[in-house]
């Protein structure tokens, strides 16, 4: 029972932490992302005046 727990206990965390890393990354892009869109919009703006 022990070890069972433990194992348990391991892949709880192991797999909350994938999930922490797949959530930190997928907003880190969606950030990257927008800084990215968001100044060429600004400068297409700017060429069309």
């Amino acid at each position: 029972l022990r070890i069972t727990l433990r194992q348990a206990v391991q892949m709880e965390r192991t797999r909350a932490a994938r999930v922490n890393v797949m959530v930190s990354n997928t907003a880190s892009n969606n950030i990257l992302e927008a800084s990215q869109i968001a100044p060429n919009s600004g400068i297409r703006k700017q060429n069309r005046f």
